[in-house]
């Protein structure tokens, strides 16, 4: 099976039913069928784009970028998402190291595609929307220019054929393009649907970009399987989000820890009822329990999960029956993923003990694009390492403490920053709130934490200091706090503790 023999079931079972929403428009699954057949005839005969080839996409989130993923899928063709929040020198780099062939953007992204075309030689370009310059080819004009509507699959496509390459952050050198097949995404679907109950009258709601595994696999893919139907929002707006999901009656609702909190601190949150919403899921970055118990208070269930770009992305994933007993948890692996917590030697470790996760399974990538020696010390002895730690519980429970590269080591003692960001969300004055190690001569690294007060709250540093003293050992205490108007964040609304780290820890010694 490939990706797109998902959508032409569900265009001949359900050809009427809505597929996708965005603002105004609605497109059902035939629509979506017949304009990504349209699509794919085009890329081949008009563009050259064949089996293998890289097609590059910088886009905020819209309806075309599915019909794009979809028309890739049947011509055997690779898609390259592009973060449009990257410089065009940053993206010099992944278009280059891709070879992408054809780069579509949105007419919003249409001065990066222009700095970034300047930097890459790249044969085609194509607009989405807006009348294009000279030179770039408009989407709809490509799209009624193919006349077929049939398009015969390239005959040695496979599900372990190249479907996506998502590149990562690249925080210790340059971004690696994780090859994702599309079998990883149909078995994602799997997963999705299995452990979140995704049925075909749910309609969920992408908030994360498409530019991220997350917003593909969380759940837009997972509920096209299904044959539900999806609301794309192009940019997350906490204000409209309760007027979007009653509109549209959203039913499951995707979302990282601080899209979840800006809902959580809207007045509306407890003023306004979401009746549809039968489930919310965070991911992304661990989940303060103090954020769960705020929606389970609330009357939402709220559930998380783990997963990456490397595994399509669901790795782990909680089910509703189990998220208020085991709050903070990330769940169980999937029907199809294994995971286990080991030491260096990759030794399991007994239930509780904190050691790297790692994990197999049809989910997992195939390894990185050009990097040979990066994919074989992500799969050291057979296994995917995640760089994630984490522990196990006596129930099988996969709970995750931090990042590998974000704990620090405080006078011997292991620190996670995300235990102590969990701990500090659970002060009535705190919104948001980021821990990270800083240089101490006395103790090696001690903890700072930056923090973004709740509007119309007040608190200093040492009646914060005086709070946390029985909630935290001493050596965990943050040594420095520092209180700012806003904490920068990713296209999809994870801090990034990185730019952070570079703002104050260098002039910032602890002794």
């Amino acid at each position: 099976m490939l990706l797109h023999h998902m959508l032409s079931y569900w265009s001949d079972q359900s050809p009427n039913k809505t597929a996708l929403i965005q603002e105004e428009r609605k497109q059902s699954y035939r629509e979506l069928e017949n304009r990504s057949v349209r699509l794919a005839f085009a890329l081949k005969e008009e563009l050259g784009i064949c089996q293998g080839d890289r097609v590059g996409v910088l886009s905020s989130n819209c309806i075309e970028m599915v019909e794009l993923l979809f028309a890739i899928s049947r011509v055997g063709a690779i898609m390259v998402p592009l973060n449009i929040r990257l410089t065009a020198k940053e993206l010099q780099f992944i278009a280059g190291d891709a070879a992408v062939k054809t780069l579509f953007f949105k007419d919003e992204q249409a001065s990066l595609a222009a700095d970034l075309a300047a930097l890459v030689e790249i044969p085609h370009m194509v607009q989405f929307f807006g009348i294009p310059d000279h030179n770039i080819i408009a989407y709809e004009s490509l799209v009624r220019k193919a006349d077929k509507l049939s398009l015969t699959e390239p005959s040695d496509l496979t599900e372990d054929s190249a479907l996506m390459f998502i590149y990562t952050s690249g925080t210790t050198g340059n971004p690696k393009g994780a090859i994702l097949s599309h079998g990883n995404n149909l078995w994602n679907c799997v997963l999705g649907a299995q452990l979140m109950e995704i049925g075909q009258y749910d309609v969920s709601i992408t908030v994360l970009p498409l530019f991220h595994i997350g917003g593909w696999g969380l759940f837009l893919l997972p509920t096209l399987f299904q044959g539900g139907t999806v609301l794309i929002i192009s940019g997350f707006d906490v204000s409209r989000v309760f007027k979007d999901c009653n509109e549209h009656k959203v039913t499951v609702f995707m979302g990282v820890p601080t899209i979840l909190n800006e809902i959580r601190l809207s007045p509306e949150f407890k003023s306004t009822r979401l009746p549809t919403v039968r489930l919310f899921c965070s991911g992304g970055a661990p989940c303060p329990v103090s954020l769960i118990e705020a929606y389970h208070e609330n009357g939402y269930e709220l559930t998380q999960g783990f997963g990456m770009s490397e595994t399509s992305p669901i790795a782990l994933l909680m089910r509703v029956e189990d998220s208020r007993e085991k709050k903070g948890s990330a769940g169980k692996p999937g029907i199809c993923c294994r995971a286990r917590i080991v030491d260096e030697k990759m030794n399991d470790l007994p239930p509780n003990g904190i050691g790297e996760l790692v994990m197999q399974g049809n989910v997992v990538c195939q390894g990185y694009w050009n990097r040979s020696k990066a994919t074989e010390e992500a799969f050291m002895g057979g296994w995917f390492h995640s760089g994630d730690l984490g522990y196990k519980d006596e129930d099988g429970f996969f709970y995750i403490v931090d990042r590998k590269k974000d704990m620090l080591i405080s006078g011997g003692e292991n620190v996670y920053p995300a235990e102590i960001e969990s701990v500090l969300y659970q002060h009535l004055a705190i919104a948001e709130v980021s821990v990270f190690g800083i240089p101490s001569e006395k103790w090696g690294e001690s903890p700072m934490a930056v923090i973004v007060l709740k509007q119309g709250s007040s608190l200093t540093e040492d009646e914060l200091k005086i709070w946390i003293q029985d909630k935290l050992a001493r050596y965990k205490q943050p040594k420095i706090i520092r209180f700012v108007d806003g904490l920068p964040k990713t296209a999809s609304g994870k801090i990034l503790k990185r730019e952070l780290k570079l703002k104050y820890a260098e002039g910032s010694h602890e002794n």
